[in-house]
């Protein structure tokens, strides 16, 4: 008797949670708009989600302090910065607003492709290539190019996100 009993016991609750788990798959296909507006709100809700990744990138140190006092220690800044410039130019791949927001990348793009080919920012564990004068001044120029560059981007993606961009 205990070994009928047990399965008995568990019919409801697979009942339950089947019924459970069919009425949130409904929930999910029925419950938003369709067509391109949907789309549109999940490609705003991603480039929102974006935007407050750079916001927090603009808060490290190597977007906040001096670059020429910071940029031998920015190696893990920029990657994350390339990382989330990855998804801002995929997310705004099908906006009216690319060519701005392209725009707004591509400077960065460049100063830290420059900033790399230099060698200030070196692998974890050496140091950069300048070790202080003149060989400095690019890697400080590339990364202040950075800084100002992602307080535009953050500039140019806030109202796009504010007005909830659509795809076209």
């Amino acid at each position: 008797m205990t070994t009928q009993s047990a399965p008995r016991a568990g019919r409801p609750l697979r009942a339950l949670l089947l019924v459970v788990g069919l009425a949130a798959a409904l929930a999910v296909g029925c419950g938003g708009p369709s067509g391109s507006s949907a789309s549109g709100q999940a490609a705003s809700a991603t480039l929102a989600d974006t935007l407050d990744k750079l916001r927090l990138i603009g808060r490290d140190e190597c977007a906040t302090h001096p670059s020429a006092t910071i940029y031998p220690r920015c190696t893990r800044f920029l990657r994350e910065l390339e990382n989330a410039l990855n998804s801002v130019k995929n997310e705004a791949k099908e906006l009216p607003q690319a060519g701005s927001i392209n725009g707004a990348v591509q400077p960065i793009e460049s100063a830290m492709d420059d900033f790399t080919q230099r060698g200030c920012a070196p692998p974890p564990g050496q140091p950069p290539s300048g070790t202080g004068g003149p060989v400095d001044a690019p890697c400080v120029a590339d990364l202040t190019e950075v800084q100002s560059g992602l307080r535009q981007l953050v500039a140019v993606l806030s109202p796009v996100v504010s007005e909830g961009a659509t795809p076209r």
